[in-house]
Formats: structure tokens, C-alpha cells, sequence
């Protein structure tokens, strides 16, 4: 048996800006960095067997916080990236929804169902998670404890994958900057023993982080 432990990136100042970040290099903002220490440090005890994180910039600075608590490397998976969020990318929330009401809503209640302009659809997205559990499973056998380091939208669609979730259902689930969620890998059999822990956070808590409106 093995554990997959699933890592958001730190807050950014798109985080706070409510700007869509997607597949955009966004580094950590000063409290994203404090976020990463701190989640590191709730890790530390942790068994690791091997790190992996996304290619983009928030994703593997994130992760090279736990590496160093850990005292071990962390490698690139590039089907760990965020949803590619094409011509949305770096525009506020606000902004999308006054200009293009209609597609804003298909984003929040259908995504399964909805493509971003010019971007990546969360069907194909979902591709890209599913080739990450085929890859850790012909690598480690189900038997290495796991970290993978991603983003809000990549995470989410992997909790729908394991649990069987419809895609049009992912923005019902919160997943907080620097949040752990831990899975158990039973042969294959995934269980999720907890979902969205930042509790170690203390008074780097932000309000309102995991509500979709704020935190694409």
C-alpha cells in the first residue's frame, strides 16, 4: 500500500487578484513562500518517497520547499499543469464575467461540457490526470507514498477521477493554496482519508481561499 498526497501551490498575487492563472508562469507571492514553509513543515514527518510537481513556476517553488524539508529532489510531471485557460488567462474574474456572462456560467456549472477560448477543454485535462495515475502505477506498483505538487484546477479533476465524480461537479470541492489531501493507494483501489487540510496554516489562513470565484 502506498499514500498519494495531493499539494496546491502557494498563493499568488493572481490568487489575490482574482485573475485566472492557468498555464500562465506565475511565481509565489511573499505569503505563498510562508504558505510553502509552512506546509512543509506539517509534512516533515511524513514518509515521501518521491516528489513531483507541475512545470509551472508556483507549482515547482512549492515543491522545492517540501524537497528541502525533506532533504530529497522533487522531478517534473508536465500532466501535472493547470488547465490551459487560453484567452482568459491573466484577466480578472470580474472582467470575464461583465464581458462574456454566458461563458462564465458554462465555466462554473458545466466545465465538463465547456471548452475555454482558445484553450485547453477540462475533458482533455482530464486526460492528462489519468496518464499521471497510469504513469506512478507502471513506475512504483502502488507501493511508494507520493507527493504530487499542483494547482486547484488539476487537483480537483484528479479527486473527480478517483471518486468518481461528474467534471460538471468540480467547483463543489475546495481546495485551499497549499492544501494536502491524502489519498491511500490499495493495490489501485484509491481511498481519500482527507480532503483540503490547511489547518497547519494558522494566521495564514486567507478568507474566502477554495471558493472558486476567488481562487481559479
Amino acid at each position: 500500500m502506498g499514500k498519494i498526497y495531493l499539494i496546491r501551490h502557494g498563493e499568488t498575487a493572481f490568487n489575490n487578484g482574482k485573475r485566472f492563472q492557468g498555464q500562465m508562469n506565475v511565481q509565489l507571492s511573499a505569503t505563498g513562500i510562508q504558505q510553502a514553509i509552512k506546509m512543509s513543515e506539517f509534512m516533515k514527518d511524513k514518509h515521501i518517497d518521491v516528489i513531483y510537481a507541475s512545470p509551472l513556476l508556483r507549482a515547482f517553488t512549492t515543491a522545492a520547499q517540501l524537497a528541502m524539508a525533506k532533504n530529497m529532489p522533487y522531478k517534473i510531471l508536465d500532466d501535472l499543469a493547470e488547465i490551459n485557460f487560453g484567452d482568459w488567462e491573466g484577466k480578472l474574474f470580474s472582467e470575464i464575467y461583465d464581458q462574456e456572462p454566458e461563458e462564465f456560467d458554462k465555466f462554473l456549472t458545466c466545465p465538463g461540457n465547456w471548452t475555454p477560448p482558445n484553450g485547453e477543454s477540462f475533458v482533455q485535462a482530464m486526460d492528462r490526470v489519468k496518464r499521471t495515475y497510469a504513469f506512478l502505477a507502471e513506475e512504483y506498483k502502488h507501493g511508494k507514498d507520493i507527493a504530487l505538487v499542483s494547482h486547484g484546477g488539476n487537483i480537483r479533476l484528479q479527486l473527480c477521477m478517483l471518486l468518481d465524480i461528474p467534471i460538471n461537479n468540480m467547483w463543489k470541492i475546495s481546495i485551499n493554496n497549499v492544501s494536502v489531501t491524502t489519498i491511500s493507494d490499495w493495490d489501485g483501489n484509491y481511498i481519500v482519508e482527507s480532503v483540503n487540510e490547511f489547518h497547519f496554516l494558522g494566521d495564514l489562513i486567507r478568507k474566502g481561499s477554495g471558493n472558486i470565484r476567488k481562487e481559479v
